[in-house]
């Protein structure tokens, strides 16, 4: 009995792991790179984009790619440079991060 439970265990974790890629595939994720970083306080952050960020909305949660690893960011504003507020405290010294979105 234990060895057909175990068996059902890892075929159900492959079959999930088999979804979880395939939804991350057909979503429409994107990275954008992110220069000059200005930390604003408050776990807030300001950042030069280079290119068009029509895909980027107000309230969007998304991944901060920072030196240290991934984060999740709201982005607050997008005129006059992308505004984001974290859940954790960035790397603040970093002058480029890269955010993708949307959040997984």
């Amino acid at each position: 009995m234990t060895e057909l439970v175990a068996k059902f265990v890892a075929a159900f974790k492959r079959g999930i792991e088999g979804e979880v890629a395939a939804m991350r595939e057909s979503a429409e994720a994107f990275e954008i790179r992110l220069t000059n970083g200005e930390y604003l306080g408050g776990l807030r952050y300001r950042f030069e984009v280079p290119v068009s960020t029509e895909r980027l909305v107000p309230g969007m949660v998304a991944s901060l790619r920072t030196p240290r690893g991934d984060d999740s960011a709201t982005v607050e504003r997008i005129e006059g440079g992308l505004a984001l507020a974290q859940d954790e405290q960035a790397d603040g010294q970093a002058p480029e991060h890269d955010v993708g979105a949307p959040h997984s």
